[in-house]
């Protein structure tokens, strides 16, 4: 093979190698949530110190970071479209005593389960629907499903369910 054939063979193999890697990052998998009519949620009620409204948006970005990380297992182009319709947070709000002013605080303990409803969407890059479904997801008791490194990750016994359900369904 001459050697200017050689390069344009190389050039060619390395230019096509782009583009399929561009592609391949271009359009990476995406999770679109909607939260449909919060306000008639079970319970998503902030403790002390909080406000209902910036309560709501850290729990829907802790949600949505969450399931984007499960997203990128899924092929480049796809697209998971949830609506929630109801959620449970694990443990229960309880006001605490004097000391710390009478707080608001959430208490998790065995008895207090997580619960989400929502419909979802699978869209594959062509905006296919390749799977849907109604979900009800329930978390064991909560108490002993956290292990010690998640104890101050915010909801974590919410995303540990999601992440049970992506892997059992999704993936």
């Amino acid at each position: 093979m001459s050697p200017s054939k050689f390069l344009l063979r190389k050039t060619l193999m390395f230019t096509l190698l782009c583009i399929f890697t561009s592609v391949a990052f271009a359009n990476p998998p995406s999770v679109k949530i909607t939260w449909s009519n919060p306000d008639d949620y079970k319970d998503i009620r902030a403790s002390s110190g909080e406000s209902e409204q910036t309560f709501r948006q850290r729990l829907a970005g802790n949600i949505q970071d969450h399931m984007n990380k499960l997203a990128t297992d899924l092929a480049a182009g796809s697209v998971l479209e949830m609506t929630v319709t109801n959620l449970t947070l694990a443990g229960d709000l309880r006001t605490s005593g004097a000391r710390s002013g009478h707080k608001d605080i959430r208490i998790v303990k065995d008895g207090y389960r997580a619960r989400m409803s929502f419909s979802y969407q699978l869209l594959d890059a062509a905006g296919q629907v390749t799977k849907q479904g109604e979900e009800k997801l329930q978390s064991p008791l909560s108490g002993p499903s956290i292990n010690p490194t998640s104890k101050n990750e915010p909801f974590a016994i919410e995303k540990k369910m999601l992440s049970r359900w992506f892997n059992k369904t999704i993936k």
